[in-house]
């Protein structure tokens, strides 16, 4: 709005307040993947620099969008103003606090849906469609996140296929156009990883969440129970990595990923006494997940130097 042409200060472009709702510190997220999905690839015989800077793009892309679309939803249900936020849970307060507009945070989730669709319509060009299973399963899980899986007690499920297990098979697929049996053993552990990484976060915002109408495991369990529920995971996502390496579905070297569970030292040990889940624990389980992904890769790319 403009007053004697001037432009009222709330309509402005507010680039802080998009990138917040973008969530930016969390896009390093599907770089990992990306690195894994590309690294068990090479390590297969496949790898495209091309195909993999435009997945690593649309995954990212991706990414801004479920964030967006969430930080949307939340607004307009109310949960982002019963939360107080951490730098790992609680949503942006960007719209609750009027630097973007609601409108503003949905035309961006959609919008960067819309580009990275764009890319996979390059490879559905390029790869036929066996790729539209990648653009439907990925698309129905960015779109339904917020409004339907989290609701439904999905949310950690979802998380754990559209922003862990599928990203690593897609950048695998679009190597070649085809998927190696180490990048489908590569995703089980990314599953479990970005599983743990939603459920952890869940903790701080229970009640806000359970206001909200949302369920997930925090709700459905109870807090210790999903607390023990967070170990099992962990316990899995190690499982997974030793019986995978062991099995000759991942290189020996993946066994090093293991590595990165010293950073779980807050999360589980708070998770074992039942304690609070404080922003140190939080930390801890991002690292974690970070980590062990980036060991992951590099268990893919050490033995093509050896």
């Amino acid at each position: 709005m403009s007053v004697n042409g001037y432009t009222d200060a709330s309509d402005r472009l507010n680039p802080t307040g998009y990138l917040k709702v973008a969530r930016v510190p969390f896009l390093l997220l599907p770089v990992t993947l990306t690195v894994v999905g590309a690294a068990a690839s090479a390590y297969a015989g496949a790898f495209d620099l091309l195909h993999t800077s435009l997945a690593l793009v649309g995954l990212v892309l991706l990414h801004v969008s479920v964030n967006a679309l969430n930080e949307y939803s939340d607004w307009r249900r109310g949960i982002d103003e019963e939360t107080e936020p951490t730098k790992f849970s609680g949503g942006s307060k960007a719209l609750v606090e009027e630097e973007v507009k609601p409108k503003g945070a949905l035309a961006l989730g959609l919008g960067t849906l819309f580009v990275a669709f764009v890319i996979g319509l390059y490879f559905l060009y390029v790869y036929g469609a066996a790729m539209a299973v990648f653009i439907v399963v990925g698309g129905a899980l960015v779109v339904g996140y917020t409004d339907l899986f989290a609701r439904t007690g999905l949310g950690e499920v979802s998380a754990g296929l559209g922003l862990g297990a599928l990203p690593v098979v897609g950048v695998g697929f679009v190597q070649s156009g085809s998927v190696e049996p180490v990048v489908l053993a590569a995703s089980v552990p990314c599953f479990f990883l970005t599983f743990n990484l939603l459920l952890l976060n869940e903790f701080p915002d229970v009640e806000a969440d359970t206001k909200g109408g949302r369920t997930n495991l925090v709700t459905l369990l109870g807090e210790t129970r999903a607390k023990y529920a967070y170990v099992g995971v962990v316990a899995l996502c190690a499982l997974s990595i030793v019986a995978l390496s062991a099995a000759g579905f991942l290189p020996v070297w993946s066994i090093g990923a293991l590595a990165g569970f010293v950073l779980l030292r807050r999360p589980v040990s708070a998770a074992f006494r039942d304690a609070e889940i404080t922003e140190a624990a939080l930390g801890g389980n991002v690292g974690w997940v970070i980590v062990t992904n980036l060991l992951l890769g590099a268990s893919f790319v050490l033995p093509l130097f050896l």
